[in-house]
């Protein structure tokens, strides 16, 4: 248990125990109370850091001795410390950087295992940041490529639980860059360009680590025309071969079923293909920049060139390779740009699809039917949205496409009948609210007594009707309160005492505003006789509201 204390008080803390974090726990409370009391039992302390530092070379390596000996498997800390390379030679760098990866003690799959590692390398990404300080780039771009490349061939072998060694790849990126963007030199900018596309192509090849944002920035951003012409020519060597499976030549809007969104080597072209299209943007004609997005699947970037360019055929083919999270921002462009019955086309044939589309490019169509004035489209399709999901909000839909049509009378009168029919009283009571029609809910909701009891419906339910109805019908809120502070007593345990004597507040508070305290008072005596009197700890939370 610590817990430190500046000028103003207590300015944190800390304890092992499961609550203990930042020191709010009854440990914490017993250290400081203690400190209080018996200061006298407190013996203060130098840092560690100055106690051995005021020790003598001998004192120190008998220190060692004794750790080594309690715990050998920091043998391997100690003699790669002692190795500490002191040369800026890549061999040695490479030396040493695997040796970080022998760590004792450990399998290369034990948890911890890569934060070990990665703590081992730090004292070469500490030389790194010195020898950039100091403008040393040739021995700087030397030891990020090294240590890059070392963690990198051996990622397949190492259990990185928490990407500790990732970072130290994403650190040798962003040295890398640093180099790129300070140094004109090509003898340094050509490894330095090479060793972060090897870092670029490892993350994109490997299923995406997250080491990959900080070599893609610098290639953007750092780089010459040339460099990036370079670059471009590397990334296309490596773009996985398109899917057996390619899209007919003629239009369609149903995705090709060979090309799986998900699929590995489509994730790949993708990444690789966001690097390419930003690096060859400005040397790409039209026709070769769609094909790279055919090539590595940027059908979003492909869709919008072709709308650019009013061939919206060839945009809705591209459309449907499209996820539907991904295909909804693009509808409204087809509108935009005068082709809105090719947009509808592109929903109306995804509409079956098993991909969990349906629904939100239903309410897409939905909007653009009402919007447009088709009423009766709209109303087909907000009468399917609420049949597969009935909710308040899709009964508002189907309203607001009857109404101009002048059938809601009969077409509510056929929701609620589904609704009836399918058992749902909950969504009842819901939708009478919704219109204000109070005594309609009630009705569902009550009465409370002998075997019709409502218990079709939860607590925090009749609450929340409760509180609905409380301004036009008092004496209704009252009930429904009651009730679930009777269901909670009966459920047992202090937080359901709790809840109910919240509930019975608001009810007395009722009572008050009523002028009905001899009734609030006949009731919770009566409350007391059936079920408090027994239940000591609902005598508690009772007497703790002032209910009691």
């Amino acid at each position: 248990v610590e817990v430190t204390l500046d000028a103003e008080g207590i300015a944190a803390g800390s304890c092992s125990c499961p609550i203990g974090d930042g020191g709010r726990c009854k440990h914490a409370v017993a250290l400081l109370l203690t400190w209080v009391e018996q200061p006298d039992a407190f013996e203060a302390v130098e840092p560690l850091g100055d106690r051995l530092r005021a020790q003598s070379k001998e004192e120190l390596i008998a220190i060692i001795d004794r750790l080594l000996e309690r715990e050998p498997s920091l043998e391997s800390t100690v003699e790669l410390a002692l190795r500490r390379p002191e040369s800026d030679r890549a061999v040695d760098l490479r030396s040493y950087a695997e040796e970080a990866f022998e760590v004792g003690g450990f399998d290369p799959y034990d948890y911890g295992y890569g934060r070990e590692v990665a703590e081992a390398l730090d004292p070469l990404l500490e030389r790194g940041e010195e020898q950039r300080a100091t403008g040393h780039w040739d021995a700087a771009g030397t030891l990020y490529r090294t240590v890059a490349e070392v963690v990198c061939d051996r990622s397949d072998d190492v259990h990185d639980e928490d990407g500790a060694l990732i970072a130290v790849v994403q650190t040798c990126a962003e040295g890398l860059g640093t180099l790129l963007a300070r140094v004109d030199d090509q003898d340094l900018r050509s490894p330095a360009l090479e060793a972060l596309l090897d870092i670029y192509l490892w993350n994109a090849e490997s299923g995406g680590y997250g080491a990959g944002t900080a070599a893609a920035s610098a290639l953007r951003e750092h780089t010459t025309a040339e460099e990036r012409r370079q670059a471009a020519e590397v990334l296309r060597d490596h773009l996985p071969a398109p899917p057996d499976t390619a899209p007919p030549d003629a239009v369609t809007f149903g995705r090709p079923s060979g090309d799986s969104y998900w699929n590995r080597d489509h994730w790949t072209r993708r990444v690789l293909g966001d690097l390419l299209l930003d690096l060859e943007r400005d040397r790409l004609d039209t026709e070769d920049y769609l094909a790279l997005c055919r090539r590595t699947g940027h059908w979003g970037e492909c869709t919008d060139r072709l709308l650019e360019l009013g061939r919206f055929d060839e945009a809705a083919d591209a459309a449907a390779h499209l996820p539907a999270h991904k295909l909804e921002s693009l509808l409204d462009r087809f509108v935009e740009r005068g082709a809105p019955e090719t947009a509808r086309a592109i929903v109306e044939a995804r509409l079956d699809d098993a991909d969990g589309a349906a629904p939100s490019l239903r309410q897409w169509l939905y909007e653009h039917d009402l919007s447009t004035g088709n009423y009766d489209d709209a109303l087909e399709v907000a009468r399917r949205r609420f049949r597969n999901r009935p909710s308040t909000d899709t009964y508002e839909q189907v309203r607001r496409a009857a109404e101009p049509l002048g059938q809601w009378d009969t077409v509510r009168e056929k929701l609620l009948e589904h609704l009836r029919d399918a058992r749902r009283p909950t969504l009842l009571v819901q939708i009478h609210l919704h219109e204000d029609d109070l005594a309609s809910a009630l009705d569902l909701v009550e009465p409370f007594a002998g075997e019709n009891r409502t218990w079709a419906f939860g607590v925090s339910f009749l609450s929340s009707v409760a509180d609905a109805v409380a301004d036009a019908d008092p004496e209704a809120a009252i009930a429904l309160y009651e009730e679930g502070a009777r269901r909670l007593i009966d459920q047992r345990g202090r937080s359901n005492y709790a809840e109910a004597a919240a509930l019975l507040q608001r009810a007395k508070d009722f009572y008050e505003e009523m002028n009905e305290r001899d009734m609030w008072q006949a009731f919770i005596d009566t409350l007391y006789e059936e079920e408090l009197h027994r239940l000591p700890a609902a005598q508690d939370e009772f007497e703790k509201a002032g209910l009691l």
